[in-house]
């Protein structure tokens, strides 16, 4: 209900899937704000890796609220020993953001564009023949993701790797892709193309695909993020029938 609240009284968007709630993981906690009996505030904390801790906060604008909030993140942080906390706001959210700037302890980091597929576009497939990742691909997909050749090995959970897509060439993964269904919507995840083999419109033929495929399994909404600084994929997207839909900007501190 306070997140719902929000977007309608202030327009505020906030980056948390719908499968973040029943996502049973020891790298997602919860931390609730009552006063009374009243729902106050909410933090959502994720990680995915035992460095940074990702933080979203659904709030009313209230500073007393914020910096308690603030400070009991600050002090999970600390108890659980993770290096930096990284906080997503919404860009329009200009309380929150306002806060966290003359806070003094967070910098700016990145941006990322979120979007969404415009359902009305008839997509025609690509035909591009993709997989399920197999246990045995965690090391070729954690050294996708790394950018590298010899990427430090990246334990894949079970549950995400049955989420995931590979797509091969002579045998060799070159691209993953993660599908983050529930209900009537999916989020596109962890998209990346072996860096030799971009450029040769094997990223265009996968997410159309991938989109063809949601639309055919009536997904209503369809839906992905991207660095804004990323202009050859926001191209890619947006050619293809992605809008933008809310810019999350990305603040840092060290713990």
């Amino acid at each position: 209900m306070l997140k719902e609240k929000n977007q309608q009284l202030y327009g505020n968007e906030y980056k948390i899937d719908l499968n973040f709630f029943s996502n049973k993981s020891d790298n997602i906690h919860h931390i609730l704000c009552w006063e009374k009996e009243n729902f106050i505030g909410y933090v959502a904390l994720n990680s995915y890796d035992l460095e940074e801790l990702e933080v979203t906060m659904i709030v009313d604008p209230n500073q007393i609220v914020i910096a308690k909030l603030q400070e009991t993140v600050q002090n999970f942080a600390r108890k659980h020993y993770y290096k930096r906390v990284l906080w997503i706001v919404d860009r329009n959210d200009s309380y929150l953001v306002d806060f966290i700037k003359q806070s003094g302890r967070y910098n700016y980091s990145f941006s990322e564009c979120a979007m969404v597929f415009n359902n009305s576009i008839d997509l025609a497939p690509s035909n591009c023949l993709l997989e399920f990742a197999k246990k045995e691909d965690t090391t070729a997909i954690s050294c996708l993701e790394d950018g590298s050749d010899h990427g430090e090995y990246k334990v894949i959970e079970a549950a995400d790797l049955a989420k995931t897509l590979v797509f091969k060439k002579d045998g060799e993964i070159i691209a993953s892709i993660r599908l983050e269904k529930s209900d009537k919507e999916c989020g596109i995840y962890g998209f990346v193309v072996r860096p030799d083999m971009r450029g040769k419109g094997i990223g265009r033929k996968i997410i159309t695909q991938v989109v063809h495929q949601l639309m055919i399994e009536k997904f209503s909404r369809i839906y992905l993020e991207v660095e804004t600084t990323n202009n050859s994929a926001m191209g890619l997207y947006r050619s293809i029938g992605f809008e933008q839909h809310v810019l999350y900007d990305y603040y840092s501190s060290v713990v």
